[in-house]
């Protein structure tokens, strides 16, 4: 890896919002450079192995109302299947019977890897303009810096807001707009059961109680498998009480209140291990009008992007990065078209 990387568009985030994007922008010629925190793709779309199988502990399914957003999903048609929506709604809803974080890994195979290479485990600390040829200077953990002509943003806003203070951008008005923007805390519980606890005729889903936001089958939901793991979506209030609490006590807490839903017959399976996530940023108490924001400095745009815009939800962030991408490639002003790489 060079200790400096310079390209048309640095995105930072590697998330649905980021690779929409990502897809529009290579699309039309231009180097994208996309910076993620973490190891992988997908953001909160998470699913994970447990002894061979896929679990999704992230968002458990999506819809599909946008041509757009089916078109990206086309190589995914053989292993999309409908289920019933968790919440009674009567908008038709779709899972993927190899794993829901397999929709950002479709929009990452989009493009080829040489034109839009994806950087893990690199986070981004600030950036700051320079002169010519004008271009904004990104500063890595790592040390690396990387120059791009444009720069789009898609964390969720707490980490959005602390890289545009860190910037010097915290008096900008679209940065006090974001501050606003407070979100949900999840903890996210996978049990294995001796037994299914929601069975097929009544959906995969269940919505019980004041600790539990959502119970998730993930064998009535269609993921193959052996065991009966289920997922856990813990309450707001729950999780705050249980946030940093050691992961049995939340595991033992967990099993104490699906009892109490399900009897006290039910047992989780022996020798098999839960897991225990813990979404600081799961879904923003606030939604945002439009579908993204801009900052210029010095004739420099700063995109903002993600499912924090319109009314959430994959498909939403999928709409705000392909938007946020749209109005930088419409901005007639922007330094892109001075300072593009050949």
């Amino acid at each position: 890896m060079n200790p400096i990387e310079v390209c048309d568009v640095a995105i930072v985030g590697a998330g649905i919002a980021g690779l929409s994007a990502r897809r529009l922008l290579v699309q039309q010629g231009l180097r994208v450079l996309t910076l993620e925190k973490s190891r992988g793709v997908g953001g909160r779309i998470a699913s994970r192995r447990a002894r061979g199988e896929i679990l999704d502990f992230g968002a458990q399914c999506f819809t599909q109302n946008q041509p757009r957003w089916r078109d990206a999903l086309s190589a995914l048609a053989p292993v999309i299947q409908s289920v019933p929506s968790p919440n009674n709604s009567s908008e038709s809803r779709y899972t993927l019977k190899t794993g829901m974080r397999d929709l950002a890994q479709c929009l990452a195979d989009s493009c080829a890897i040489e034109h839009a290479p994806i950087e893990f485990e690199n986070r981004v600390i600030r950036f700051e303009s320079t002169p010519e040829p004008r271009r904004w200077k990104l500063e890595c953990e790592s040390g690396r810096e990387v120059y791009a002509s444009a720069l789009i943003l898609t964390p969720p806003m707490p980490q959005t807001v602390a890289l545009l203070d860190a910037s010097e951008l915290s008096s900008s008005p679209v940065t006090q707009e974001l501050r606003s923007v407070t979100y949900r805390i999840c903890l996210a519980v996978l049990i294995a059961f001796e037994r299914r606890l929601i069975e097929s005729h009544s959906g995969f889903a269940f919505t019980p109680n004041e600790n539990f936001d959502g119970i998730y089958d993930q064998r009535t939901k269609g993921l193959p498998g052996r065991q009966n793991w289920v997922t856990f979506h813990l309450s707001e209030s729950a999780s705050q009480a249980w946030l940093d609490r050691p992961e049995q006590e939340v595991v033992d807490f967990t099993i104490a209140e699906a009892k109490k839903i399900f009897g006290n017959s039910i047992a989780s399976e022996p020798g098999v291990a839960p897991a225990l996530h813990r979404w600081r940023y799961s879904e923003p108490h606030q939604r945002l009008p439009g579908t993204h924001r801009m900052i210029v400095k010095n004739d420099l745009s700063v995109l903002i992007a993600g499912d924090t815009f319109q009314d959430g939800g994959i498909e939403s962030a999928f709409r705000s990065g392909h938007q946020a991408a749209n109005a930088l490639l419409q901005d007639q002003n922007s330094s892109l078209n001075s300072t593009r790489v050949r």
